[in-house]
């Protein structure tokens, strides 16, 4: 009976973070992305990620 009701209260956050564990995270990651790398560096608070000239380094 104790058990039963247990089961119950941590169900539905296991549902939640389960769903929105990994899916969630993305908007987030993308709103820092685009933050750091335009107004926020435009803001001297962070640096823009440099594109690369070339797809493989040179050994020399």
């Amino acid at each position: 009976m104790g058990r039963g009701r247990s089961a119950q209260h941590w169900s539905a956050p296991l549902v939640v973070n389960v769903l929105l564990g990994i899916p969630g995270v993305v908007p987030f990651w993308l709103l820092w992305y685009l933050a750091a790398n335009w107004p926020l560096a435009e803001a001297g608070w962070t640096v823009q990620n440099q594109p690369r000239t070339t797809a493989w380094p040179s050994g020399s």
